[in-house]
């Protein structure tokens, strides 16, 4: 793990934390708990108490049960946006393209093209 990568709770992680339904181990739900999208590994490390080694390894495996996803990896001396919004807002195409420099591309306007027609009578 980079220590810089921040990390988010995904619908799955959400649900664990209210409802405990899946059993996580101890350690593993305190971890999912400190996840919050503004938080980087190396935070996680120290407010976790756990190793590095073993905090990854926790990580890992809570990625790849779905409980959280990986947002962004931000670079040496950039700090984490800052955001009124909730994390998951802050992730999206607004506010990487702002920290990238770039715009994202506007969605289609109307409906048809958004979604094509099936219907083979309307092409």
């Amino acid at each position: 793990m980079h220590m810089n990568s921040l990390f988010s709770k995904t619908g799955k992680g959400l649900l664990e934390i209210k409802y405990r339904s899946h059993q996580l181990p101890e350690e593993a739900f305190r971890v999912l708990c400190l996840i919050d999208g503004r938080t980087t590994f190396g935070e996680l490390v120290d407010k976790s108490r756990i190793a590095e080694i073993a905090l990854g390894s926790v990580l890992t495996a809570l990625a790849n049960n779905g409980y959280i996803k990986e947002l962004i990896r931000l670079a040496a001396g950039l700090d984490v946006p800052n955001c009124a919004a909730p994390p998951a807002i802050c992730e999206g195409t607004a506010a990487l393209s702002s920290a990238q420099g770039t715009v994202p591309p506007t969605a289609p306007a109307r409906a048809s093209e958004r979604f094509p027609s099936t219907n083979t009578a309307e092409r």
